[in-house]
């Protein structure tokens, strides 16, 4: 069971940071967890199911995958344009994705708070799609639920799944 993905974006906002020494452009490889983020990852490792995801070549992503019942993000991952990532042991509960998508990843260097975002050609979506991660029981026995999705930003492009344009500060809850 999986669903692609395309994603048709009007505009890309154009961040305007000043470059003063508070933010630390950081070189992020796919796979890697924002440091912001790295105590509250969720997993059930008794269960082995996945979600895989494409990036297109245009734009990095950072990718929450959210609770539907709490909107609480159990994982956070960062995925360069061009790459594919699988994201596993996700405990059994329906989701929802946050995707920003993006150039120049950095972090503001504060020691009150922490924040990761992209600095540069910016966009953020929240998916209206439900990812149902339940162990679904049958006759045969049980299925485990796993997807894969493609995220691609292409001018013109046919939308097949629902998203839409969210502000920063809806992505960085």
């Amino acid at each position: 069971m999986f669903k692609t993905i395309s994603i048709f974006l009007i505009t890309l906002y154009f961040s305007v940071y000043s470059q003063s020494s508070e933010w630390i452009y950081k070189q992020m490889e796919t796979g890697d967890v924002p440091v912001c983020f790295l105590e509250k990852s969720e997993f059930d490792y008794s269960l082995d199911n996945f979600l895989k995801v494409y990036v297109g070549g245009i734009y990095d992503i950072a990718l929450k995958l959210c609770r539907a019942f709490d909107d609480k993000c159990i994982r956070y991952v960062y995925i360069k344009s061009g790459d594919s990532y699988y994201i596993s042991n996700i405990p059994q509960a329906q989701y929802y994705l946050k995707i920003s998508y993006g150039k120049g990843w950095a972090f503001f260097n504060s020691s009150i708070f922490c924040v990761e975002k992209f600095v540069d050609y910016v966009n953020y979506q929240k998916g209206e799609e439900i990812l149902d991660y339940r162990i679904i029981k049958t006759d045969k026995g049980y299925q485990i639920p796993g997807y894969e999705l493609k995220l691609d930003v292409r001018k013109g492009a046919g939308n097949e799944y629902e998203q839409s344009e969210i502000s920063e500060e809806e992505f960085m809850k």
